[in-house]
């Protein structure tokens, strides 16, 4: 016989970073009590980032999937998050994009004249550059928003606490747990939580369990930096590999593009040198008296 669990949850997610998150809020949607499970020490990869929702990420200025189809579903749903968590989580943030090369004016051209869409949140090319910012052959605006990540953490966190379905701690190192009648025991410190579904929302920690070796996984990291206090800086958004957004609060985040890893890794350098590129963006010689938060 199996002695019995301290605790039942119909579902129990593991992690509370930006996917554990969302999916405990729409769970609730459907009418589901979703437990989450968290040790609560800051380390969400969601925390360290820009929060940028930019139509036209890529290099030739294209959308990641008919623009249409997915950007009025995604500024709807953080609007309704916001609404719901009684907290302003989304804000419409212009981004200046530097070109690299007069190349950039083609590709810009051929993505506005093949869609409508991408032609209402992409500008026509521009010569030159806005006053402070680095040399560059042109530049376009690009209709982008910001979603507050961190506040989004913040406010699900209190949500989740003030129902009593927020658990501290992480999953242990061992093997998951095995179906028992329908159902899994899973062990949570001293404590054994019963629940129908496991889901794991831990991120990168997950390549460390034996049982999803086999899985694909395509680890990356971001290096990113926050500047508080810099009066120097520019009020828009800028990217040219670069990006530099305004958080609204006199505070910036500077952080260069993802790369691939074969394994997570730390670089405690990391700020000094996204300081030293910040001329890539700003015509200024520096930033006297920001502090950088790792």
């Amino acid at each position: 016989m199996t002695a019995a669990a301290d605790r039942y949850c119909p579902v129990l997610i593991a992690g509370q970073g930006l996917a554990g998150s969302l999916l405990a809020l729409a769970l609730e949607e459907e009418g589901i009590a979703a437990c989450v499970l968290d040790p609560g020490n800051g380390d969400a990869a969601s925390l360290a980032a820009a929060g940028s929702l930019n139509p036209c990420p890529s290099r030739s200025y294209g959308s990641p999937a008919p623009l249409d189809d997915w950007l009025p579903v995604a500024t709807r749903t953080w609007s309704a998050i916001a609404e719901r968590l009684d907290r302003p989580l989304i804000r419409s943030q212009p981004l200046i994009r530097l070109f690299r090369s007069a190349d950039d004016a083609v590709q810009v051209r051929r993505r506005r004249t093949a869609d409508p869409a991408v032609a209402v949140v992409l500008s026509e090319p521009l010569r030159g550059q806005p006053p402070g910012c680095a040399g560059a052959p042109g530049h376009v605006r690009i209709h982008a928003w910001q979603v507050d990540l961190p506040g989004f953490l913040a406010a699900t966190r209190a949500w989740l606490l003030a129902r009593g379905r927020l658990l501290t701690g992480r999953l242990s190192s061992g093997p998951l747990p095995q179906s028992l009648d329908g159902r899994l025991r899973v062990p949570v410190g001293t404590s054994t939580i019963e629940t129908q579904a496991l889901v794991l929302a831990e991120g990168a920690a997950g390549t460390s369990r034996p049982e999803l070796a086999h899985l694909p996984w395509r680890l990356s990291r971001g290096d990113a930096v926050i500047l508080d206090g810099a009066g120097r800086l520019p009020d828009q958004a800028l990217r040219r590999q670069l990006a530099l957004h305004p958080l609204g609060d006199g505070r910036h985040w500077l952080g260069s593009s993802y790369r691939r890893l074969s394994a997570p890794e730390h670089d405690p350098g990391t700020g000094d040198a996204l300081l030293a590129r910040l001329s890539e963006l700003l015509d200024i010689a520096g930033i006297e008296g920001a502090s950088v938060a790792r």
